[in-house]
């Protein structure tokens, strides 16, 4: 194994799981009878998840402002169930990471809010199995993937230095954003392609 590599850091959705945002949309609007493109218009379009990634909302302000954003009452209850709903865990991957995580410590960075970061031992258990505290949100760096304040952000929690760790992720922007930092990056469409990769560094 290459011995600079001390830490390995998974994304989540796109490459732990399948998320279908649809599914999500759906359950909010059989739930709340709230029309899908009115959630749609309300959560995405306006900018409002965005926000919530870059960490401008606590856990409670967040779920506050998702109410006002589609005009409709959404407990936390609900809320954990439509995210949840919406994912499809992916086992090989899942096994993948555990023996990754049996040679180098690993980590997870997505992008995502502090209602997520809370709600994680509801909404995916085998991440916290996996990486417990190093199962980072976006929003704990105040800013999202692609932007170098994650990756640094995250370099200073994981106490390493860019050449130590590789990073995993399905968008080509968030890869290019971990490289400029000096990350080692890989863009994941499927496990063959992954393993070889990280074959390359002598791992897992």
């Amino acid at each position: 194994m290459t011995p600079a590599i001390k830490t390995v850091v998974f994304d989540m959705d796109g490459v732990l799981c399948d998320y279908h945002v649809p599914t999500r949309i759906r359950a909010l609007a059989q739930a709340t009878g709230i029309a899908d493109q009115a959630i749609i218009d309300g959560i995405w379009h306006s900018g409002f998840e965005q926000a919530g990634d870059e960490g401008r909302y606590g856990a409670e302000e967040y779920l506050a402002g998702f109410f006002r954003a589609i005009g409709a009452p959404v407990d936390r209850a609900l809320w954990i169930a439509a995210r949840k709903a919406a994912m499809t865990p992916w086992s090989h991957m899942l096994v993948l990471a555990r023996r990754v995580a049996l040679r180098v410590p690993v980590a997870m960075l997505t992008n995502n809010g502090p209602l997520l970061k809370e709600t994680l031992p509801d909404i995916f258990p085998d991440v916290v199995d996996i990486f417990g505290p190093r199962a980072f949100c976006s929003s704990e760096f105040g800013a999202a993937k692609p932007a170098a304040r994650v990756f640094w952000g995250l370099l200073d929690r994981l106490g390493r230095q860019p050449g130590e760790v590789l990073f995993i992720d399905d968008l080509e922007e968030n890869v290019a954003g971990a490289e400029a930092v000096g990350i080692g990056a890989h863009r994941f469409t499927n496990e063959a392609s992954l393993c070889r990769w990280l074959a390359e560094h002598g791992l897992p």
